[in-house]
């Protein structure tokens, strides 16, 4: 539940937002930067699906807003324990699309 709200959050905010909200960046108003709110979300994931879901959700959202601090915090929640299920997933992927 917490990581469906923090995604309507963030479809909600990372786009053009002036039409929809009348706010040109709205997170600007919320008591944690942008970067905070897209950790919050990851954590949230993580806590709340199985592996292969939290994958696949967290690199979707990675795929979409691409930024650095993202995925460096999505690699900390990996883990260096689950760094070789994370590259056996993105292999299976590969090999799912190419």
């Amino acid at each position: 539940m917490v990581a469906e709200a923090y995604d309507i959050l963030l479809d909600l905010t990372l786009g053009e937002t002036y039409e929809t909200l009348g706010l040109p960046a709205p997170l600007e108003f919320l008591p944690q930067d942008e970067r905070q709110v897209v950790s919050r979300y990851f954590a949230a994931l993580q806590a709340s699906r199985l592996q292969d879901e939290f994958f696949n959700e967290a690199l979707r959202f990675l795929a979409f807003h691409e930024h650095p601090a993202d995925l460096e915090r999505f690699l900390e929640l990996v883990g260096g324990e689950r760094r070789f299920a994370l590259q056996a997933h993105l292999e299976a992927w590969a090999d799912r699309h190419l």
